[in-house]
């Protein structure tokens, strides 16, 4: 694929294999340039904002710094934020939508089994 996307990968190492199978992780590569975070830590705003400017999409997940106003002005090429987890309240704030990012996430995919585990840690809460 000519001009593949570029894609940076916010989570940590550890994280990102446990929420992408190797199958999966072979696809994005197929479709984008990835970038992986290869630190162990999630970064803070400032040190996305000095890395995000080359990037056409980003891939997040728990932990994931805040797409601060000071991220989205360096965030030029930026056009997907894909979030491998639920919420995205407090991770992307209104000027981010503002600007014509796309935004996806998981919520749909990761519900039955938020569901299943709340119906656990209530039957175990019954048990005497």
């Amino acid at each position: 694929m000519p001009n593949k996307p570029s894609i940076l990968v916010l989570l940590p190492p550890s994280l990102f294999d446990v929420i992408f199978s190797p199958q999966a992780q072979a696809q994005l590569a197929e479709i984008g340039e990835l970038t992986c975070n290869r630190e162990e830590r999630n970064w803070p705003s400032a040190e996305l904002a000095q890395r995000i400017g080359d990037f056409d999409a980003a891939i997040t997940g728990w932990g994931s710094p805040t797409f601060t106003e000071e991220v989205l002005d360096q965030a030029n090429r930026l056009r997907l934020v894909a979030h491998s987890a639920g919420t995205i309240k407090k991770l992307l704030p209104p000027p981010l939508f503002q600007r014509g990012i796309a935004v996806t996430h998981a919520a749909a995919a990761i519900a039955p089994a938020v569901a299943e585990m709340t119906i656990t840690l209530i039957m175990l809460s019954l048990r005497q």
